[in-house]
């Protein structure tokens, strides 16, 4: 007999270990917190995003309709925990959104409906994005008259701007992108279509495979990049790469396989087309092709580059390399390597080509830090001088 309460007590106390390992059904289990992340309160509803200020993190896939509204003056960030957003996302004035995946162990996607006009729009508030991916928006991406801070994550597959700047309250949106991916987007990758919103591209940042008419990757007036590359997308009109209406500046970057389909006016650039001053610093540029002028860069105003390679471009008709306007001036420094262009047309306006059809005398400026190792191909339609040599 106490033989037998000894089994007994044995299989009693495995059932209760048993029981306690295996939930009732209908019960939910929720996972802990992702690893320092334990300060931050669990999400548990599968229908509804938190509108309340606070750290919060995902326990399971959120998916709901119409639009979750970040309130004005409210701060949230909120972790996927690889988990799953489907649905739009609105950052009210003077709100703060920071949205990313705290638990980066698989791919997951916050999803846009694909019958919802946008994705983000962030209302003069501020938006930061870490991880995840941002996708299948009818519209655009992101929309942001606040600012929008990319540090990670993909943008892609919508049918609007990846990213689109506006104006709104009398405040320029503004994209501070320092890593992550713009990818496949059908109006273009970056837009900033408000005379004073900007654009700073720093990082491994990459926008690629984006379509436009102008700026296939970026359209932008106020724009400097400081690190990142800009590849494969396709402007239907100007700027294959990068279309940009005022001065800009860009360093440590890569401009490559972009292509410009447009002809004749303010066409051309498969790399880059610039209508105001463009500084290059440590800057390769290779690959892109126009239908008219400018295979890698086609520059309106004064153009400054040191150290930069722009090789393997094609125009078809001057400037496979570079097209410059009429009585404006190239400055170069450093190592320049300009040469292994071409021009579909025969002629021999393949690397720098100075275009005009006036007397504007343009002038070319060699810095006293040109490289003796430097290879330029000079081209030209108009007056053209050496302003200064090093040599």
């Amino acid at each position: 007999m106490r033989k037998l309460s000894k089994q007994f007590a044995g299989w009693l106390l495995t059932l209760v270990m048993v029981l306690t390992m295996v939930p009732l059904v209908g019960t939910p289990v929720y996972a802990d917190a992702p690893t320092g992340y334990e300060s931050y309160t669990e999400w548990t509803n599968g229908n509804s995003l938190p509108t309340e200020a606070g750290d919060y993190y995902l326990t399971q896939d959120v998916t709901f309709s119409g639009t979750w509204t970040v309130p004005s003056g409210a701060a949230i960030n909120l972790c996927l925990n690889d988990h799953v957003i489907t649905g739009a996302i609105s950052v009210e004035r003077y709100g703060t959104l920071d949205l990313y995946d705290c638990n980066n162990t698989t791919e997951r996607r916050y999803n846009i409906d694909s019958d919802l006009h946008r994705g983000v729009i962030a209302d003069d508030g501020e938006y930061s994005f870490t991880g995840g991916y941002i996708t299948n928006s009818n519209g655009g991406g992101v929309v942001a008259h606040g600012n929008f801070n990319m540090h990670g994550g993909t943008i892609f597959g919508c049918n609007g701007n990846g990213v689109e700047l506006i104006n709104g309250y009398g405040v320029f949106g503004q994209l501070n992108m320092d890593g992550g991916n713009i990818i496949g987007n059908g109006n273009g990758g970056i837009r900033a279509n408000a005379g004073q919103s900007a654009v700073n591209i720093s990082g491994n940042s990459l926008v690629k495979h984006n379509y436009a008419n102008n700026g296939g990757g970026i359209f932008a007036q106020t724009l400097t990049i400081s690190g990142g590359t800009i590849s494969e997308n396709t402007a239907e009109s100007g700027g294959g790469g990068i279309f940009t209406q005022g001065d800009v500046n860009i360093q440590n970057a890569t401009i490559s396989g972009n292509h410009s389909k447009g002809t004749g006016g303010n066409n051309g650039g498969g790399g880059v087309l610039c209508t105001g001053n463009l500084t290059m610093t440590n800057v390769t540029i290779t690959g892109n092709d126009s239908t008219f002028l400018g295979g890698g860069v086609f520059c309106t105003k004064n153009l400054t580059m040191t150290d930069v390679t722009i090789t393997g471009n094609k125009a078809s008709s001057g400037g496979g390399g570079i097209c410059e306007f009429p009585g404006k001036t190239v400055a170069l420094n450093g190592n320049m390597q300009i040469t292994g262009n071409t021009n579909t047309a025969g002629t021999e306006s393949s690397n720098l080509y100075f275009f005009s059809n006036s007397s504007a005398t343009g002038g070319i400026t060699i810095g006293s830090g040109l490289d003796t190792d430097a290879s330029i191909g000079v081209s030209y339609n108009s007056n053209v001088q050496v302003v200064s040599s090093a040599f």
